[in-house]
């Protein structure tokens, strides 16, 4: 849509533009003096006006599960000093908790602990928001899904001032062309240590990037085996496992991926009710995989490596009544150290706590982008301990609807966003219930 602003003559060389927006969203204001005009168009966001002078989004103000912990943000003009308030409506009363980022940023959050229709209210002060009342449908039913760290390979390359891990990204180019981001550590001695999972066999080419400017050195060339890729038929599952389960009864599959080459593994349990699941290497290449349903009915367990299913997978569980008699030391499926779970989203969990301080957050992306243009930085988890890794970014605008978080292997990840307009934004990284050094990190488009 074209509208046409208004411009006054300040009788000193300088025009003052006036323009009242009719609606929210992206705008585009074209300035012209005898032809083009250097530096337009110029690019600004129009939020929407509510009420409150607030806005909220986020998936849990859309759906949620019982029993999981569902978040939503919500927006407020910096200079606001009312307060926000959310309250809940539903079958059963719901636990509220709200951080406050600053800078105008609240995240919330709410866990259901029944299905049904749930109502989320949000004021600031005595005004509620625009669309609050949020109606919420909270179902019961939801696919458990258990990771194991990629068996990732790693290449050593020299790099100048490889120490300085804050201004470096890496990425690899297949034999076929495609093009991924790369998890990178400091190996000492000026060399740098890539990692990632090799998907295809043949040439590859791994380019360095400092300040978003490749190396001169680069692209390292090398080439990937055939042998060396993960292929799910080498995949064996050992052991009796059984068929035929009882509810709150501990049950285990033991996974052999020695022979498999490079890859993940992905055990996910579909049926009536929410699995506690987890996975462990108990020795190089076995993975023990334990669970524990809670209602009786018809489970699958799919087991997945490198992305496909592996023999006998899926697995058809029927399950019957028992006994809950809670759980014992060491019979709880998260019991081990350094056991790790992955939701459907991606997000890693696990039972056991990590120190935030101890996670090194680094790269370009953390401090600016360029608009339109995917932006990127590295997560190193690996001295930290096994925790939930949360990433979030939000501009000016609202949330940036996409945020790809990647496991490289060993604690390694690789954070990949776009900002499609040019606006100010916060990056977000937690580790457990803590932010990690240097978070919010704050960027800027350029």
């Amino acid at each position: 849509m074209k509208d046409q602003a208004v411009v006054v003559g300040n009788k000193d060389g300088a025009v003052l533009v006036k323009y009242a927006p009719k609606s929210a969203g992206f705008h585009e204001l074209i300035v012209r003096h005898d032809g083009e005009t250097t530096g337009t168009p110029l690019k600004f966001f129009v939020e929407s006006e509510t009420k409150s002078g607030a806005t909220a989004s986020g998936p849990g103000l859309h759906s949620a599960h019982a029993g999981v912990p569902a978040t939503f943000d919500v927006y407020t003009k910096t200079n606001e000093d009312s307060e926000l308030s959310v309250s809940i409506e539903g079958p059963k009363q719901a636990p509220i908790s709200i951080v406050d980022h600053e800078h105008g940023v609240c995240s919330v959050t709410w866990t259901p602990s029944v299905a049904g229709l749930y109502k989320i209210h949000v004021q600031l002060g005595a005004r509620p928001l625009a669309d609050s009342p949020y109606s919420v449908a909270v179902t019961a039913d939801r696919d458990e899904e258990a990771h194991h760290p990629a068996n990732s390979t790693e290449f050593s390359i020299s790099v100048p001032q490889a120490e300085d891990l804050g201004s470096l990204t890496a990425t690899i180019k297949s034999a076929s062309g495609r093009v991924e981001p790369c998890g990178i550590r400091i190996i000492g001695d000026g060399r740098l240590g890539v990692t990632f999972v090799p998907r295809e066999h043949g040439v590859h080419w791994i380019n360095v990037y400092r300040d978003g400017q490749a190396l001169a050195k680069g692209p390292f060339k090398f080439k990937v085996d055939k042998s060396q890729l993960g292929d799910a038929s080498r995949v064996k599952i050992q052991g009796n496992h059984s068929k035929h389960i009882q509810t709150h009864q501990l049950n285990e599959i033991l996974v052999n991926t020695a022979d498999a080459g490079y890859g993940s593994l992905a055990v996910s349990i579909q049926g009536p009710s929410k699995a506690n699941l987890v996975c462990k290497e108990v020795e190089p290449g076995l993975i023990a995989v334990r669970y524990r349903v809670n209602d009786p009915g018809s489970y699958k367990v799919n087991v997945k490596f490198a992305e496909q299913h592996v023999k006998e997978s899926p697995i058809s569980i029927t399950c019957t009544q028992g006994e809950d008699r809670g759980s014992t030391n060491g019979e709880q499926a998260g019991a081990w150290d350094g056991s790790e779970v992955e939701n459907g989203d991606g997000v890693a969990v696990s039972f056991n706590s990590g120190d935030a301080t101890k996670v090194r957050a680094h790269g370009p992306g953390l401090h600016k982008f360029i608009a339109g243009k995917p932006a990127s930085f590295n997560v190193d988890t690996g001295a930290a301990g096994p925790n939930l890794l949360m990433v979030g970014v939000v501009t000016s605008a609202g949330p940036c609807e996409e945020v790809v978080v990647k496991h490289m292997g060993a604690g390694h990840f690789v954070v990949n966003y776009k900002i499609d307009e040019p606006l100010r934004g916060l990056v977000f990284v937690r580790y457990g219930d803590s932010e990690v050094p240097g978070s919010p990190f704050a960027i800027n488009s350029h």
